[in-house]
């Protein structure tokens, strides 16, 4: 059988023979010596690149290379024990498929191996997946900040337009006062000059905003139980005027987003029920049942105003259903 040693490509082994290789043919003095072990290491670099575009050698490939005046049996271990050393493999030529087999199965092998430990290990896949992703230069991200933040003042803004959320501001600021709300939890702390600054003016802010939001609900009341036209418009118009000077006080508290949004989700039952409402006044509109056209969309429309008292929504207001009063 002959002797093997496993296959592999070593940049620094063969570096390491290419230099032992050099000493072996400065050893002679010159003449036919040097010049035989000269031929010999020029063979054996010739073995070393075989192996590495093939993956393996054979013994007919180290006989054909080797040439014709090495016939000592030392010699010829001196060469097999450097390519052993460098770990490649030497085989029998008759051996040469089986081995090109077992090759392709540990590489095929190593490969689902590694796509299953990916797999099983969340952590690995995540930085796998960021790696393919292309960090962001300094102007993307400030250009994403800008727009997340005027995203976000958007969002409030549209918030602020139903003026019904000053109370649930004023509660908050008032718990802020008490210490029964935290202050790093609700308030953007970037944004104010200073905590003492902020709870100094924070009394008289939140006592503003209690006042302007009783005058809102009482303005609202009486447009509820307005008989005329006339009277309707009046009042409507003095709603407005507070309505404005207390929507004025929002965004003094500096409150974050994540406070408003709080706020909808303790709105979001009313939400679902307006959404179910619409939902049904359009098949009512198009019916394509017995049960679609079955539908009371006077019932409908009484709750609609109903949830416009509670929410404050005045005309001309955002529902579809709503008509002048």
């Amino acid at each position: 059988m002959p002797r093997k040693a496993k296959s592999a490509n070593s940049d620094s082994q063969s570096e390491a023979v290419e230099a032992a290789l050099e000493k072996t043919a400065e050893v002679g003095a010159g003449g036919d010596i040097a010049a035989g072990t000269a031929g010999i290491n020029e063979k054996i670099r010739q073995l070393i690149r075989h192996s590495k575009e093939q993956g393996y050698l054979t013994f007919d490939d180290i006989n054909e290379a080797l040439p014709e005046s090495v016939e000592n049996q030392e010699e010829i271990d001196n060469v097999l024990s450097i390519l052993q050393n460098l770990e490649i493999e030497i085989l029998e030529p008759d051996e040469v498929e089986d081995y090109k087999q077992r090759m392709e199965e540990a590489e095929e092998e190593e490969t689902r191996s590694s796509q299953n430990d990916i797999l099983d290990d969340p952590v690995r896949m995540y930085l796998k997946q960021m790696g393919q992703v292309p960090l962001l230069t300094r102007e993307q991200e400030v250009e994403i900040s800008k727009r997340i933040e005027n995203a976000e003042l958007k969002a409030q803004t549209a918030l602020f337009e139903a003026s019904a959320v000053g109370a649930y501001i004023a509660t908050l600021g008032a718990k802020l006062l008490t210490r029964e709300e935290r202050f790093d939890r609700i308030v953007i702390d970037k944004k104010i000059e200073s905590r003492d600054a902020y709870f100094k003016n924070l009394p008289k802010l939140v006592e503003t905003t209690q006042k302007a939001e009783a005058g809102v609900a009482e303005a609202w009341q009486e447009y509820l139980k307005a008989r005329t036209e006339a009277d309707r418009k009046r009042i409507l118009s003095k709603y407005r005027k507070r309505e404005n000077l207390l929507r004025a006080n929002f965004s003094k508290f500096y409150f974050k987003l994540k406070v408003y949004e709080e706020y909808l989700e303790q709105l979001q039952p009313a939400l679902s029920e307006i959404e179910n409402l619409n939902a049904q006044l359009e098949r009512a509109k198009h019916p394509k049942t017995k049960k679609d056209a079955a539908i009371d969309t006077k019932a409908i429309q009484t709750r609609f105003k109903q949830l416009e008292a509670a929410q404050r929504i005045a005309p001309p207001s955002c529902w579809p259903w709503s008509r002048r009063r």
